[in-house]
Formats: structure tokens, C-alpha cells, sequence
């Protein structure tokens, strides 16, 4: 149980990618309760297959890699951990793991970005990014300014402000946004997938399909497809924010250029927010972060006990902190001096038996639609 109930919506209402495309491929999970699973049901997924498949005797928790180096004498990599956990470090601050190959499942989405927004270390209320929450700080009753708008910040925003006192949305650009139509799945649907196996598979499939149909959106800006997709936003935007009453907070939502630019948010009840007594769309630039808050062009400035940093991730620093260093020494910073590239996104020139789960060629497409 989280200890603070207004800090649930960390753990349920934070995924938007469908339940059983969070399923493996040959583990499938027909017990999935709702289209969108919460962080709890995910974790139960990944904890029962890590036991069936005895997977924790080979994970070393309380672990950060800091460094990795070919051996060009043994042919292996060196790789240094450093023990965070205060038992583990008991038996020694840090250890080397010799190993004849060495794969990075990092991600690229890892290291928080923090906004290069001046005054922003002089803030005296409490500042944190949306990916290092504190789940001991309570909302309630907060005077709350979150910084950015993109898919976290629409996720978390409708459940702050149903707790906090007063919640002002620092927005630079407006996003593309599409319903997430999020329900339970029927009991009798769980047992048709469990079942009929045939059944799961086909759905699954169809998911996945609609998944791919987006290079379409992305890429040929005169596809249906693409045009579709920019109806389907903006009558989602009209049916929740309709008449005259919320024409300028429309104007100022609706995005001015080709939808997959930015990554496309998939939410319910974003727009829905803006109409609360207590929130408000601020969408004039930030000059600088003050001592009590956020001061934007103009002079104006707003106070608060929290800012959110929604600020996204370091996406172009792959691998960063860890330092790799392969043949001859050479870091994996100079091998990637004029931009990082890796054959078929997992091997690296330099780096022998090195590969990547997530790597540069499919990145590069994520950070584009997230710029």
C-alpha cells in the first residue's frame, strides 16, 4: 500500500501502451484486467516471470555500472560496479565483472533532463523532476507548478489536480492528443483469451498493427492515414472542450504543425483538467525561476510550495553515465564524435562483442518525434 493515497496516481494511471502489448511474445498474459495496466499489475507480471524462469539468481540489485573495458589481451570486458545498497557495500565499495560479451539494455530514457532555465537553483520550495518523485512529499493542498506538457506531464496532471490546491501548467507547445479509451477487460474476455488462445493472438496482432500504421502518420504527411489522425485529435479536443466558453483555451491546445513531429500523447482526461476551477494553462515563455516560483516575459509572476520538472530525458547521450572504452582504448564518446550510429541499432564500431537492446538506429526515430 503507498503510504500517501495522493500520490496513487504514480503507480495506476501511468502507462499509456496497451496490456498486451506489455505481454512477451511467448509469455502472454490473458489476465490482464484493463486495456491499460497500472504499475502495480505490470510489476506483478514481471516478478512472476522472473521467478518462473529463475531469473534473480543472475541480477545483482543495489548495482551501478560506472565503467566497461575491452581487454584486448583476454578478449573480454572488465566491466566496474559500484555497490549502492549499505549491506552490499559492506563487502567493498565496488567489484569488476569479467564477461567474453557485453550487451546494454539501458534504454534511452534514464538520465532526467533539467531545463537550462535561469534561477532555477535559487527556487526555495520544494523542485523535483518527474522522474525522481519524492513519494514521501504530500500534494495536497499545494500551491503546484509543473514545467513542460508533454506525454508524463499529461499523465500525472489530471491527478494532481484533484488534490492540490491551485496547479498552473507551464506550456511551450501544445501536443498532438488522442483519446486512450481505457476500460476494464471482462471477465469473459480474460477467459476467451486464456482459453482460445487463437483469440488473444489475433487481438494482440490487431494492436500492433494500429502500433506500426503510425510511420504512415510520421512520415508521408499526405496519407489518409496522416490526415485521419489529426481529425481524430481534433474532435477529441472539441468534445471535451466544446461551445464558445473554451474557444481561446482550444486555441491555445490546438498544435500548429504536422502531427507526429512530437510524440502523440494518448490520454482521456488531459483537456477535461483545464476546465477545473483550480488549474490554469500558462503560455507565456518563462523569463526566469525566482526565489517563490516562476516569473514569465511580461513581469508576471506565479508562486508556488512545488515545481514538477517534466522536462523529459538526456535522449541523445547513449550509454550516459556508464564510460565504455573498446579496442585501443578509444571511449565510446570519440567513437560517436560526429553522431552516434550503430549497424542495425545494436553494434558499434570499436566495440567488440558489444551490443545494444535499444539502440541508435530506432532511437534516433524516438527522439525526433520527441523534439
Amino acid at each position: 500500500m503507498l503510504k500517501n493515497p495522493a500520490l496513487k496516481f504514480q503507480a495506476e494511471h501511468l502507462q499509456d501502451v496497451w496490456s498486451h502489448l506489455y505481454s512477451l511474445s511467448f509469455e502472454p498474459n490473458p489476465s490482464w484486467t484493463r486495456e491499460y495496466p497500472g504499475q502495480e499489475e505490470i510489476l506483478d507480471y514481471i516478478v512472476d516471470l522472473a521467478h518462473k524462469y529463475q531469473l534473480y539468481k543472475h541480477i545483482r540489485f543495489n548495482s551501478s555500472v560506472e565503467e566497461a573495458r575491452w581487454d584486448e589481451t583476454t578478449y573480454t570486458w572488465k566491466t566496474k560496479i559500484a555497490r549502492l545498497g549499505s549491506k552490499d557495500s559492506e563487502f567493498g565499495q565496488s567489484y569488476t565483472v569479467t564477461s567474453d560479451f557485453l550487451v546494454s539494455g539501458v534504454g534511452q530514457l534514464n538520465v532526467p533532463k533539467y531545463p537550462d532555465i535561469q534561477g532555477i537553483d535559487s527556487f526555495s520550495g520544494k523542485l523535483m523532476h518527474s522522474a525522481r518523485w519524492d513519494w514521501d512529499y504530500d500534494l495536497k493542498d499545494k500551491k503546484i507548478g509543473i514545467i513542460g506538457n508533454g506525454a508524463t506531464a499529461a499523465q500525472i496532471i489530471p491527478e494532481i489536480a484533484k488534490v492540490c490546491k491551485s496547479l498552473t501548467v507551464f506550456q511551450r507547445t501544445p501536443n498532438w492528443v488522442i483519446p486512450r479509451d481505457d476500460k476494464p477487460i471482462t471477465p469473459m474476455r480474460q477467459a476467451a483469451y486464456k482459453y482460445l488462445p487463437f483469440v488473444r493472438r489475433r487481438y494482440r496482432a490487431g494492436l500492433m498493427d494500429f502500433r506500426e500504421s503510425f510511420f504512415d502518420v510520421v512520415f508521408d504527411v499526405k496519407s489518409p492515414v496522416h490526415e485521419f489522425m489529426m481529425t481524430v485529435s481534433k474532435n477529441h479536443m472539441e468534445g471535451q472542450l466544446p461551445g464558445e466558453k473554451y474557444a481561446k483555451l482550444r486555441g491555445q491546445l490546438q498544435p500548429h504543425y504536422a502531427v507526429g513531429c512530437k510524440r502523440v500523447i494518448i490520454t482521456d482526461d488531459y483537456f477535461p483538467t483545464f476546465t477545473r476551477q483550480n488549474v490554469l494553462l500558462e503560455t507565456t515563455p518563462i523569463q526566469e525561476i525566482t526565489q517563490n516560483g516562476v516569473k514569465v516575459e511580461g513581469g508576471k509572476e506565479h508562486d508556488f510550495d512545488l515545481l514538477v520538472l517534466a522536462t523529459g530525458f538526456k535522449t541523445t547521450q547513449f550509454m550516459f553515465p556508464i564510460k565504455i572504452y573498446g579496442s585501443n582504448g578509444k571511449s565510446i564518446e570519440d567513437i560517436w564524435s560526429s553522431g552516434a550510429s550503430a549497424y542495425l541499432g545494436m553494434t558499434v564500431p570499436s566495440l567488440p562483442n558489444f551490443s545494444m537492446l535499444y539502440g541508435k538506429s530506432c532511437a534516433s526515430l524516438r527522439t525526433a518525434s520527441a523534439m
